[in-house]
């Protein structure tokens, strides 16, 4: 007997598909000869038929994947085809494989960071609950405190909306309150998923704008708390927290020589590059301690990556290095597909299912646009897909920043000309339009949770630093805080989960307090 594959793959390159895949056998004879498939099957899969006859002509054999039979991960077996010919058999070994991904419900955001001062509150935010499997699974939502409520359930595709409120009476002053929501479903085989909520309440706090003398390289925002970490390139991590513009805290013994800086997006873990050693380090933020280093298994001939982002895509954390690979848990996974170079900067949907990209310091400046997917089978699979570029958008040089809107449907770069701020297509990377306000020379640009934009600039003269814009593009208000002959350091402007404050560095050199306000 024979067929033209022996190998029958179950469960899609995802291991999300319930597809059937058949095979055609035959059996080098004219007359029609009776055949078995061996029982038992594994349990994850099932063939119809299981019996018939079969000649020169061909059969078909359909096997079909039975997922909840299977724990996440490859799975392997054999089936033989057995035919009875003049007396004496015939057989057919045949491979089968099943890839299973583990089946759970997502959350849009996986952190959340609530504030209440004086100056301004947000109290409110709008989730989407999706099935990875992309099915309709029933789900309900429960919070661990009582000062945050959330909507009791819904439906995966027809009813998705999560709401998390929180209420301030409840918590006290002056301190973080931390709350977890979590999604779980009746339906067998999906595993929960789960929410990390901050709320900050204060009676005090920033009224105006509040430059401090400090001399920092990078800095990063948290997920779900008001702090933003801070380092000058040495061995060590301040804290901040933005809504009083004080230093709260130092991470000692980061590393060597440290660079660029990401925060998981649920809030949990900061990882932080070290040029001085080679490693990423990890940082737990609820102790504030170094907890892993993470080598960076470069190839022979590859670049040390000058940027890095952590997304999170179907509940695991990914960590994308400049230099186009990624890393989960301390391993190295799949690269970014070409076109890629080692001076990229990064930005991601919150979901971390659409990651964008700008060169730095190259005219024209370029940008890309890539789908991402995690699996869980085979010890876990990273695929990234390339699926738009474009350069010289409305004319873009120097390229310096880009950020995207947490539904990644709003996508904003800055480059050193022309001197606004671009709004970009996020699907075909076509040009939209320039966001009013701005001077020469754009080199931050960055979005709010309730999806206002940030532009600032590297302006040495101009009357503002940064501009204010709502979602729909219209400025709002601008501010001035760097000294005479002096701009923003590149891609070093951020804002707090919550939305009410943006902090900037400046080569004055200044770190900058900015409260916008909420939305």
């Amino acid at each position: 007997m024979s067929a033209l594959s022996t190998t029958v793959t179950l469960g899609g390159p995802n291991g999300r598909d319930e597809a059937s895949q058949s095979i055609s056998m035959s059996l080098n004879r004219d007359n029609k000869w009776p055949w078995t498939l061996s029982a038992p099957l594994p349990a994850w899969v099932t063939a119809t038929p299981t019996s018939g006859t079969v000649d020169a002509n061909g059969t078909s054999l359909s096997f079909s994947p039975a997922l909840n039979a299977a724990t996440p991960g490859t799975h392997s077996g054999v089936a033989t085809v057995t035919a009875t010919v003049n007396g004496g058999t015939a057989t057919l070994p045949l491979t089968l494989v099943l890839n299973r991904d583990k089946r759970q419900l997502v959350p849009s955001e996986s952190g959340i960071g609530f504030a209440s001062t004086p100056g301004g509150s947000v109290l409110t935010r709008t989730l989407r609950v999706t099935d990875n499997f992309e099915g309709a699974l029933p789900w309900a939502a429960t919070s661990s405190a009582s000062w945050l409520s959330v909507t009791g359930s819904g439906t995966t595709g027809t009813s998705p909306s999560l709401v998390l409120t929180a209420d301030p009476q409840q918590v006290p002053m002056g301190v973080i309150s931390y709350a977890t929501v979590t999604l779980k479903t009746s339906h067998p085989g999906v595993a929960d998923a789960v929410i990390r909520v901050g709320l900050w309440r204060a009676e005090g706090g920033l009224t105006a704008l509040t430059p401090l003398p400090a001399s920092y390289t990078n800095i990063v925002a948290d997920k779900i708390r008001p702090y933003v970490y801070a380092h000058n390139g040495g061995t060590f991590i301040d804290i901040y927290n933005a809504h009083l513009g004080t230093k709260v805290g130092t991470i000692e013994n980061v590393g060597a020589w440290l660079s660029d800086m990401s925060v998981a997006p649920d809030g949990g873990l900061l990882y932080v590059l070290d040029k001085g050693s080679g490693p990423i380090v990890v940082i737990d933020l609820a102790s504030a301690l170094k907890i892993a280093t993470w080598p960076l298994m470069l190839k022979p001939g590859e670049s040390y990556p000058q940027t890095l982002l952590a997304i999170r895509v179907n509940g695991k954390n990914v960590v994308l290095t400049g230099n186009g690979t990624a890393y989960i848990d301390g391993s190295r996974f799949a690269a970014l597909p070409q076109p890629f170079s080692s001076n990229w900067n990064f930005t991601a949907s919150s979901d971390g299912r659409r990651v964008f990209v700008q060169t730095t310091g190259l005219s024209p400046a370029s940008v890309g646009a890539y789908d991402v997917d995690y699996s869980a089978m085979a010890n876990g699979v990273l695929t990234v897909k390339y699926t738009a570029g474009a350069g010289f958008i409305n004319g873009a040089s120097n390229g310096q920043d880009i950020a995207v809107n947490a539904g990644g449907t709003a996508l904003y770069a800055a480059s050193g000309a022309p001197y606004r701020c671009s709004s970009i297509d996020p699907a075909s990377l076509g040009f939209i339009a320039s966001l009013p306000g701005g001077d020469a020379y754009p080199n931050n640009v960055e979005v709010t949770s309730d999806g206002r934009v940030i532009c600032g600039i590297n302006g040495l003269y101009s009357a503002s630093d940064i501009w204010l814009h709502a979602p729909n593009g219209t400025l709002l208000k601008s501010f001035k805080f760097v000294g005479y002959a002096r701009g923003l350091v590149p891609r070093q402007l951020v804002v707090t989960p919550d939305g009410m404050v943006a902090v900037a560095l400046t080569d004055d050199p200044k770190m900058a307090f900015v409260p916008i306000g909420a939305p």
